[in-house]
C-alpha cells in the first residue's frame, strides 16, 4: 500500500469559486506551488498537468501540488513527451478529480493549460510546466485564462481595473511566452521573481509601520520636551548645587 499525507482542504478551483480572493493570497499560494514545481524539477520529473484542479489549498494556509499521474522523467533531449510505446491510451480520459484530460501517443495533459510546444506534440520539458503554472496563476488573479491559451498566440489580457501589480503581470507574461527560450530559465527563477513581488509588499508594509512609529515617537518626544521646558521655567535645576 502507499501511505500519503492527508491534507484537509479544497482544490484551488473550489477555493477561488468560494469567495473573491485578494491578489496577495493568490500570490502566496502561487509561490508555494512554484517552489513545489521547482523541487519536482530538481529531482528530475516534469508534472505535465499543472492546473487549479491539481493544487490543494490546505486548511493550514499552504498550497500543495498534487496528482502526479502524468509525471514523467525527461528523456535525453530534455523532453517529457512520451514515445508511442510509452502509452497505450489515446483520446480524452477523465482523471480521478473528474476533469477531462487528453492522453494520446504524442502528448498528455489538459489542453487549456498546456504549453504551445506540448499541444503540438513537440519536445516539452520543465518549461512547459512553467507555462501551465502561469496560465493557472493568471486565471486565479484575473478571473479568466489568458486569451489565446489554447491557440497559437499567447496574450495576457488584463482587466481595465485591477489591483494586481504591474510587476506581477510582467512576470506572468514572460512565463507565458510562446517560445520556451523566452520564458524564465527555470521555475526556480520564476519563484524568485514572484518572491520579490511578495518581499516588496512586506518591505512597504514594514516601512509604513516604521513611519507611523517614528511619527508617534516624534510626537511623544515633542510632548516630553514641552513638559521639560515648562518645568525648567518654573524651577532652576542647579539651584541646590549652587547652595551646596
Amino acid at each position: 500500500y502507499l501511505a500519503m499525507e492527508l491534507v484537509p482542504g479544497v482544490s484551488m478551483r473550489h477555493w477561488l469559486d468560494a469567495a473573491p480572493r485578494p491578489w496577495r493570497e493568490v500570490l502566496r499560494h502561487g509561490l508555494d506551488v512554484a517552489r513545489a514545481v521547482a523541487a519536482v524539477h530538481r529531482i528530475g520529473l516534469v508534472h505535465r498537468d499543472i492546473k487549479p484542479d491539481n493544487i490543494i489549498v490546505g486548511d493550514d494556509g499552504r498550497a500543495r501540488l498534487v496528482d502526479f499521474g502524468l509525471a514523467r522523467a525527461p528523456r535525453g533531449d530534455g523532453s517529457s513527451t512520451p514515445k508511442p510505446e510509452d502509452s497505450g491510451a489515446s483520446g480524452p480520459v477523465r482523471s480521478r478529480l473528474g476533469v477531462v484530460v487528453t492522453h494520446t501517443h504524442t502528448f498528455a495533459g489538459t489542453p487549456a493549460y498546456m504549453a504551445p510546444e506540448a499541444r503540438l506534440g513537440e519536445s516539452s520539458g520543465p518549461a512547459a510546466d512553467q507555462y501551465s503554472l502561469c496560465v493557472a496563476l493568471a486565471e486565479a488573479l484575473y478571473g479568466a485564462r489568458p486569451a489565446g491559451a489554447v491557440q497559437a498566440a499567447d496574450l495576457l489580457k488584463v482587466p481595465a481595473k485591477t489591483a494586481v501589480p504591474t510587476a506581477l503581470r510582467r512576470i506572468l507574461s514572460r512565463g507565458l511566452a510562446q517560445h520556451p527560450r523566452d520564458r524564465f530559465a527555470d521555475v526556480a527563477e520564476l519563484a524568485d521573481a514572484l518572491d520579490r513581488v511578495e518581499g516588496r509588499r512586506r518591505r512597504l508594509l514594514g516601512a509604513g509601520a516604521l513611519g507611523l512609529g517614528l511619527v508617534a515617537a516624534a510626537g511623544i518626544g515633542a510632548a516630553g520636551s514641552g513638559a521639560w521646558v515648562g518645568a525648567s521655567a518654573a524651577t532652576d535645576p542647579c539651584a541646590e548645587a549652587r547652595t551646596a
